[in-house]
């Protein structure tokens, strides 16, 4: 969705595992990184996914946090979450 327009939304894909919310996230200007959560069934999730901005398609497995995890934050700096400037 253009956010400086009227415009309408359409679909960006999936995420790598369904019901994922209460999670962190962070991103860069053309990644976004999401990662543990809350998934159905109250059970906490470890799955970090990774989703490119300029694509079309949705999140794919990017590793596991030490534990599951929901209800934290996170932060960035100009290059999601990976690094200094």
């Amino acid at each position: 969705m253009n956010m400086s327009t009227q415009g309408s939304s359409r679909s960006f894909g999936e995420l790598s595992q369904l019901g994922n919310q209460v999670n962190g996230a962070t991103s860069s200007p053309t990644k976004v990184i999401t990662m543990g959560g809350l998934l159905v069934g109250s059970t906490y999730t470890n799955v970090i996914n990774i989703i490119t901005i300029s694509s079309s398609g949705g999140g794919e497995d990017f590793g596991d946090l030490t534990i599951p995890v929901a209800f934290h934050y996170s932060t960035s700096d100009s290059h999601g979450g990976l690094g200094g400037f």
